[in-house]
């Protein structure tokens, strides 16, 4: 695959909690010199990406509810309105995994209605984290399907803080459920550029990575 076009599926990601100001500003200008889509960071670090990606085309994403999903709604919600606020313009939102594990599919539904209208009302594009190594394949695929009703715009595998990785299995699955129209990113434990290809070649439109810029760098000089 070409440097470039994997390049540009990339989302650079630092989410640790022991992230510093000096790492969130390495990261920033690593993906402008690498060519990335976006930097995900923890919502106390949105305004320093904002400001230093803000004349760039790398799109800041941060996350909600992060990494549990056992937030409230109404603090998930809360959190979408301030990253806009803040200047991130798409959120990753971990699904509430409690409620899908005891098939309180109603108050799912209700979650995913009202994130999904929020973050539309921001001007902001919503990503659903299904955390797919802690449902079953039914489980997987309910929250697919409502997800694809609430009219969510990406669904990605997992938040990789929980155990398990990305999978092109659970690709392949999350864009089967979900119908064609729902982007797929896939992201947690993504370490070299044959797994990167490999998840994009399932169906994958984003590859959420911490180390994108040791997997463009195995492909050999220029980032495009």
């Amino acid at each position: 695959m070409d440097k470039a076009k994997l390049a540009g599926a990339m989302e650079s990601t630092l989410l640790r909690p022991e992230v510093r100001e000096e790492d969130v500003v390495r990261l920033c200008h690593e993906a402008v010199e690498l060519g990335v889509a976006a930097v995900c960071v923890n919502p106390c670090w949105v305004r320093t990406a904002a400001r230093l990606l803000h004349a760039t085309r790398v799109v800041v994403v941060t996350v909600a509810g992060f990494p549990l999903g056992a937030s409230l709604t109404q603090m998930k919600v809360q959190e979408v309105v301030a990253a806009k606020a803040m200047g991130a313009q798409e959120i990753d939102v971990v699904v509430n995994v409690g409620h899908v594990k005891s098939r309180l599919w109603g108050l799912v539904e209700a979650e995913l209605g009202q994130l999904t209208e929020t973050a539309h009302q921001c001007g902001m594009t919503l990503k659903i984290i299904v955390e797919c190594p802690l449902l079953s394949e039914a489980e997987k695929r309910q929250t697919a399907q409502l997800a694809h009703k609430a009219g969510v715009d990406y669904l990605k595998t997992c938040t990789g803080f929980n155990g398990g990785h990305a999978t092109v299995e659970d690709v392949k699955s999350l864009q089967a459920w979900s119908g064609p129209a729902m982007r797929i990113k896939a992201s947690g434990g993504i370490a070299g550029a044959a797994q990167a290809e490999a998840l994009l070649l399932a169906g994958a439109r984003r590859l959420g990575t911490s180390r994108a810029g040791e997997i463009l760098e195995s492909m050999g000089e220029g980032a495009g």
